[in-house]
């Protein structure tokens, strides 16, 4: 894997409760489909080109390209944070949002880790991560699962069964990442690219971070200003801190 150069300071963040840790990182994405990464004794398989258009895997499968099936740079960077401070994840729980390919979310399984939750909302990267989460498993890393979770739901949840059912659909084989489930550590790369995304991901994060020491830290690309200041003041309004750092372009 690619590596990157962080800066050297480091903002304190508050300890009474949850936080948001935003990286913005440099674009531009990195495409790929089967990618080997190699982080010393680490190894890595990403799948980024079988998908599933009915149902469980080895049922029926059929090829097609997936949309965001690649892995970002801002992914990359984000591998590289974890990796250079394995305390962040080791022992905690640990739910990688929008994880696409995996690569993060696979990456804190391996660094020690307690449990992994993959979630993504496209049902063929949700299939595709179900592979990822098999083909690395290995003696002694985290148990890891994968699940849905549409924002959208997270952040205007609801007790009506014909709503949770139409949900339940929309997800295929693979079940919603159970309600009120939270987590000591959130992670994402590449989160915020509409509108909607800086409007909802501030309530999945108050919702799955746990209280009161859960941290999030999430890493991409600044190409809408304005996007990341909604986020960050819609997260600041729902109660949690949130500290902005820097992560340099890649030079390798």
């Amino acid at each position: 894997a690619r590596s990157c150069r962080t800066c050297g300071s480091r903002t304190p963040l508050a300890a009474d409760r949850p936080t948001l840790a935003f990286k913005p990182a440099v674009p531009p994405p990195i495409p790929c489909k089967a990618l080997d990464v190699r982080q010393k004794a680490t190894t890595l398989l990403i799948h980024a080109h079988l998908v599933s258009l009915s149902g469980a895997p080895g049922s029926g499968w059929r090829r097609r390209r997936v949309p965001f099936a690649k892995l970002w740079r801002a992914a990359s960077m984000l591998s590289d944070v974890l990796f250079a401070d394995p305390a962040f994840v080791r022992g905690q729980s640990v739910l990688e949002l929008g994880a696409g390919v995996g690569l993060c979310g696979l990456l804190a399984a391996k660094l020690g880790a307690k449990t992994v939750a993959l979630t993504d909302f496209e049902p063929a990267l949700l299939d595709s991560l179900a592979l990822a989460a098999r083909d690395n498993r290995a003696p002694g890393d985290a148990e890891t699962r994968v699940a849905r979770c549409d924002w959208r739901e997270e952040a205007s949840p609801t007790d009506d069964a014909a709503a949770l059912a139409a949900a339940a659909a929309r997800g295929g084989w693979l079940p919603a990442l159970p309600f009120r489930e939270t987590f000591d550590r959130i992670v994402g790369s590449e989160l915020v690219y509409e509108r909607t995304h800086a409007e909802t991901l501030p309530f999945v994060l108050r919702a799955r971070l746990a209280k009161p020491l859960g941290v999030a830290t999430l890493v991409g690309a600044v190409r809408d200003r304005a996007l990341l200041d909604a986020l960050v003041a819609g997260a600041g309004a729902l109660g949690l801190d949130v500290a902005e750092t820097r992560v340099a372009e890649n030079k390798n």
